[in-house]
């Protein structure tokens, strides 16, 4: 009976991390969450990376941090000068695994090519480099062998803020309305 109930209260807890949303919050170093780098005093760059493959969620978030920040700097209003959109596609292999019905128990590794972005004031630098992952699971439910979901999304925007009236022309924003809208849309 006690492995019952640890095997239930086990089951639980993942499932309910698992269907949690993605939370607003400042990344810690290469994390999930928010982050800007200052360019100047009136352009950032802000990005919001997120888990799953939620690309307009993702945008939203992105969109959201650059309208808090753009109010926070004493601006009233942003221009996206670029903008970009990050999915990372992980496919692991399951080298040792034990099937049950629809479900299975897992040991994974897989070798992979890790993209890594580099930013300065200068530009942006690109690259691939290898990279292994080890994992252990259960899957409940799904017995393909493979998890071919995108591991996450990021979206980096590049801004300029400003005040007094928005320019018409372009990707511009009010950053107020934006902030009020997209909080009150995804209830941040």
């Amino acid at each position: 009976m006690k492995t019952a109930t640890l095997i239930f209260a086990l089951l639980t807890v993942s499932l309910a991390a698992c269907s949690s949303t993605h939370p607003y919050q400042r990344a810690q170093g290469s994390g999930f969450g928010y982050k800007e780098s200052a360019i100047s005093t009136d352009r950032y760059r802000v990005h919001y990376k997120a888990r799953g493959n939620d690309t307009a969620e993702a945008m939203d978030m992105a969109l959201l941090r650059a309208a808090e920040l753009t109010l926070l700097e004493g601006y009233d209003w942003f221009v996206v000068v670029d903008r970009e959109q990050i999915s990372e596609r992980n496919r692991t292999h399951h080298s040792g695994s034990s099937f049950s019905g629809n479900s299975f128990s897992s040991f994974s590794a897989s070798r992979q090519q890790e993209v890594v972005r580099d930013c300065g004031l200068l530009g942006c630098t690109t690259y691939t480099r290898p990279g292994t992952r080890y994992s252990m699971g259960i899957n409940l439910g799904d017995n393909a062998g493979y998890n071919g979901g995108r591991s996450h999304v990021e979206s980096i925007l590049e801004i300029r803020m400003g005040k007094g009236e928005r320019p018409q022309q372009g990707d511009s924003y009010a950053a107020y309305e934006v902030s009020r809208r997209l909080k009150d849309a995804h209830e941040v």
